[in-house]
């Protein structure tokens, strides 16, 4: 049996990934409005490669209300580019 996958093993596995295969790393972060949701945001977190020779981006995306920091765990969803 398998321990289900929480939010600080994914940035962990993010981060060390990216602290492997890059002498720096880029994170960025933005948010924009939904039609119809009054509170929440969709927003990303992506950490990326600044290399010109071996590029790849990794993050998470996720409906959250930016002024609190509160994210709806059930629309997390983690996405990654080689």
């Amino acid at each position: 049996m398998s321990a289900p996958i929480t939010v600080e093993a994914e940035l962990a596995a993010m981060f060390t990934f990216a602290l492997k295969n890059s002498k720096r790393v880029n994170v960025k972060t933005n948010c924009q409005r939904v039609d119809g949701e009054v509170f929440y945001e969709y927003c990303s977190l992506y950490v990326h490669s600044d290399s010109k020779k071996v590029q790849w981006t990794m993050g998470l995306k996720f409906l959250a209300q930016p002024a609190t920091g509160k994210i709806r765990l059930e629309t997390l969803s983690c996405f990654a580019t080689p």
